[in-house]
């Protein structure tokens, strides 16, 4: 979650706002599961800030019956 409150902060330089919740009180992974996971968000918000033409995304992280669930949206085109 630091590392998903760091990358937030990095996008501004895309120009795109973003918004990170975990509603997981603590998300354990992996140091490889956790940088796949970290890539493909970085991935997916650079796709948003250079497509979606849409200034603000979110991010959200939960467990659900031990399944990590995330969630990257925006409310822009496509």
């Amino acid at each position: 979650v630091a590392g998903l409150n760091w990358l937030a902060e990095q996008m501004t330089r895309h120009e795109l706002s973003v918004r990170v919740q975990c509603q997981a009180r603590e998300v354990k992974l992996a140091e490889e599961q956790a940088v796949l996971l970290f890539q493909s968000i970085r991935e997916l918000l650079i796709n948003i800030a250079k497509h979606a033409e849409c200034p603000e995304a979110l991010v959200l992280l939960d467990i659900v019956d031990d399944t990590l669930i995330v969630s990257v949206s925006d409310a822009g085109k496509g």
